[in-house]
């Protein structure tokens, strides 16, 4: 069920709300609708990028000690954490980019890592998410109407949201695939050393 908040267009960006309490990107879809493509893209990409940040920090705050503490003795998560350390920015870049994790849940992982917030999250925050900005933002500013917006037809049944799954599966793919790769890296590197 939609809020009245998302229908509203005075009211605070639906990507906001998005980012803060974890809700489907359809929303965006509808929330945008009445704003047109460049505001809404623009209102979007700061909307994502604002959450972002506070779920980042939300996840650095509250889960970063409790995640060391109940896997310091796991290869797998050291390897997974030092691969970020190497990598932070590029692993930023491909998970906003690819839509294998929750929007919410990237921010979350991240915070709880040993990534820096500037550059590597905030700079692969504002890089990765425009695609994903831009493709809500354009099926949302071509609807005819809320209740077609509401509905979800003309986002399901045109070639543009199909492509953007294809190539979303296909960047999800080759996202972890690299991830795979660092993390094995550098459990070879732990392995080595103990």
């Amino acid at each position: 069920m939609l809020s009245p908040c998302t229908l509203s267009p005075r009211s605070c960006p639906a990507s906001a709300r998005t980012c803060l309490i974890g809700v489907h990107t359809s929303h965006n879809t509808v929330g945008i609708w009445q704003y047109g493509f460049v505001r809404g893209s623009l209102l979007c990409w700061v909307g994502y990028n604002l959450g972002g940040w506070v779920g980042f920090y939300f996840g650095r705050w509250c889960f970063r000690d409790w995640l060391y503490e109940t896997t310091r003795d796991q290869l797998y998560i050291q390897a997974i954490r030092n691969a970020i350390d190497d990598n932070s920015l590029v692993l930023v870049l491909l998970l906003q980019i690819a839509p294998i994790m929750p929007y919410s849940m990237v921010c979350y992982f991240f915070g709880a890592s040993n990534c820096p917030f500037f550059p590597s999250y905030v700079v692969g925050t504002a890089v990765g998410v425009i695609p994903c900005v831009c493709f809500f933002v354009f099926m949302g500013s071509t609807m005819e109407s809320i209740a077609e917006a509401a509905s979800g037809g003309a986002t399901t049944n045109s070639d543009a949201y199909w492509y953007f799954i294809y190539v979303g599966v296909l960047v999800g793919l080759l996202t972890l695939v690299f991830i795979s790769h660092a993390a094995k890296n550098q459990l070879d590197s732990l392995i080595e050393r103990a």
